[in-house]
């Protein structure tokens, strides 16, 4: 019995150096799980009709999963968590996701909408993460943010 109240208290450690590694740590164990399904949520959203999905950290930017074939370059995802802090320049200026430039319609300290013909961006953020979904024709601008938004509103009850 013994031994295996060992390996047991080895495989919490294990997971709390996953959650650590990938940024959640200190944010609870109800974060600690939202972040073990990244891949569950862009599958969900891949699922509603986005072209591409991303999920990011949201407190580095740095990538924690994607559809396959959609990448940021490097400073992306940085400069896409400090586009939330100044919400009026990404209106002017808009945002930038795999080197192509999106015009910014809609932005706040949690959201941002942005078009690129044919279609367009949404990208949320709650506590642990940023969501990004790419939509083109086949899904318009309220069903993209809804389908965002809702998968966002998960988490931040997760987060909570």
């Amino acid at each position: 019995m013994k031994r295996m109240a060992n390996r047991m208290d080895l495989s919490r450690r294990d997971a709390l150096a996953i959650g650590l590694a990938i940024g959640v740590g200190g944010l609870g164990a109800r974060s600690a799980r939202a972040a073990a399904n990244w891949n569950q949520v862009v599958a969900n959203l891949k699922k509603v009709g986005f072209a591409s999905v991303m999920v990011l950290g949201v407190t580095d930017g740095k990538h924690l999963a994607s559809s396959p074939g959609f990448s940021l370059k490097p400073t992306e995802g940085q400069a896409l968590l400090n586009r939330f802090k100044d919400p009026e320049s990404t209106i002017k200026e808009g945002i930038v996701l795999a080197g192509l430039p999106y015009a910014a319609n809609i932005a706040n300290m949690n959201s941002i909408r942005a078009t690129r013909s044919p279609g367009g961006a949404v990208v949320e953020k709650s506590a642990t993460a940023i969501l990004i979904g790419l939509y083109d024709a086949k899904l318009d601008a309220a069903q993209a943010g809804a389908q965002i938004q809702h998968e966002a509103d998960r988490l931040r009850k997760l987060d909570q």
